[in-house]
């Protein structure tokens, strides 16, 4: 009778362990799915923000480097 009841309970802690297991694997990859769409939604938030502010500002214009008199020319 005792070695049944012992094979029963290795079972059940078997068992448990495996729900264990499978449950904080889940939970994982859950928590890594949540953090990439904080992460995405802070980066967008970010480069519209970013968007927001070039566009109401006058950016300089770069001039083109052959108008520049120190720029190296390249001559063949």
């Amino acid at each position: 009778m005792s070695t049944a009841t012992d094979d029963r309970e290795r079972k059940e802690a078997a068992t448990l362990f495996a729900r264990v297991i499978i449950r904080v694997v889940f939970d994982l990859l859950w928590t890594i799915w949540g953090l990439c769409l904080i992460y995405s939604f802070y980066s967008y938030l970010r480069d519209r923000q970013l968007w927001l502010e070039g566009r109401e500002t006058c950016m300089p214009k770069v001039p083109h480097p052959h108008d520049m008199e120190s720029a190296p020319m390249y001559e063949p």
